[in-house]
């Protein structure tokens, strides 16, 4: 059994582990799958210079959502099947594979409506996995919030939805302290972390500028802190920041905890409808949080008990950080607790069940009202 979890160990982020250990809905039996980490034979054509490395990512993901798929197949029957990381648009194959599991499917949604509207074929993919949805009459789950804020035609049937808490990561202890830092003379650590992607905007020049003038205010009582990995560790750094190897899990880990707050800044066209693995882990951590006014941030942050700030521009931004003395305080760590509680695995258990059970009384109110008509 350790083997198996080890092999379905998912490689999207460390929230998706909680998956792993719900093994019930309800009386009902579920199983989970997610992509193999292990390299596919694909791999090795990443050395041909002839083939594109997107062609090439593309050939490998759909290599292992086949793979998934196959072994859902193979694997003795549950009442509920739970697909993790089904990007649309990279696993046409193995979506199409795993309508041979019996029982009833459950896929993980965490971004294809919100990457849907960036091209002809990503839509096309969404319309594909909207038809298997129906077909199989499958249940997606949506993290955090119901898909309104996205058009029309990127919504999912709301007799398919079902909408849960994003699971808190697992792999991190909550360090919850109870302190104002002014009243005890230490002094208030804000930080930064994460990979530099293309299409993150975490180390923005705006962003970082606006946090130091934010800083002035505080005087000497203040430490900026900033953490990735030293294979990313660029002289875009401002003086001002202290850096931190964030390279190995546990230094990650220990940077998070050693902050007070942790900012976060991410673009709109990447993240509007779309949950952010760095905000979990510092609440899972916990870390206040400041960061982006977005629908499934702002939830993820605010419910089921207010852990953070949300910002819509750089004036917010330095009004939420020059406000924290006043919002770190006993009240804060006791929101805190309760928002770990509220996301550890029996919850998102329950979570399932009853929105399970919620989709399944609107199908059929739905399929009566049709045959009345």
């Amino acid at each position: 059994m350790a083997e198996q979890k080890q092999y379905d160990r998912p490689i999207s982020h460390e929230t998706l582990r909680a998956f792993f250990e719900i093994h019930k809905i309800g009386e009902r039996t579920l199983e989970t799958f997610s992509i193999s980490p292990k390299n596919t034979c694909w791999t090795c054509l990443r050395f041909c210079k002839i083939i594109p490395s997107k062609l090439l990512n593309f050939i490998d993901h759909q290599a292992k959502s086949i793979d998934m798929a196959l072994r859902a197949i193979k694997s003795p029957g549950s009442d509920y099947t739970l697909f993790l990381d089904t990007n649309v648009w990279n696993s046409h194959a193995g979506l199409l594979l795993s309508c041979f599991r019996r029982g009833t499917l459950l896929y993980l949604s965490m971004w294809d409506q919100q990457l849907a509207s960036k091209s002809l074929f990503r839509r096309l993919s969404l319309r594909l996995f909207k038809y298997i949805i129906t077909l199989r009459k499958a249940k997606i789950i949506l993290f955090e919030c119901d898909d309104v804020h996205v058009a029309p035609e990127l919504r999912f049937s709301s007799s398919s939805k079902i909408i849960i808490p994003m699971p808190r990561s697992s792999n991190f202890e909550p360090c919850i302290r109870k302190r104002n830092q002014f009243r005890n003379g230490e002094r208030l650590r804000l930080g930064v972390a994460g990979l530099i992607r293309p299409w993150k905007n975490n180390f923005d020049r705006d962003f970082l500028e606006t946090i130091l003038s934010a800083c002035e205010s505080f005087g000497e009582n203040v430490e900026f802190h900033i953490g990735f990995p030293s294979w990313q560790h660029t002289p875009r750094v401002p003086d001002q920041v202290k850096y931190t190897d964030t390279t190995q899990p546990g230094q990650y880990t220990a940077f998070l905890r050693h902050l007070d707050a942790m900012l976060i800044n991410l673009p709109s066209e990447e993240y509007w409808f779309r949950s952010s693995g760095v905000v979990q882990d510092a609440l899972s951590a916990g870390t206040f949080v400041i960061a982006n006014d977005y629908p499934i941030i702002r939830s993820q942050i605010m419910s089921p008990a207010r852990v953070g700030s949300v910002y819509s521009d750089n004036a917010s931004l330095r009004s939420a950080i020059i406000s924290l003395p006043q919002m770190l305080n006993e009240k804060t760590a006791e929101n805190l607790r309760v928002w770990n509680d509220f996301r550890k695995p029996a919850m998102i258990e329950e979570a399932i069940f009853q929105g399970a059970k919620a989709g399944n009384a609107l199908g059929r109110e739905k399929e009566s009202t049709s045959i009345g008509a």
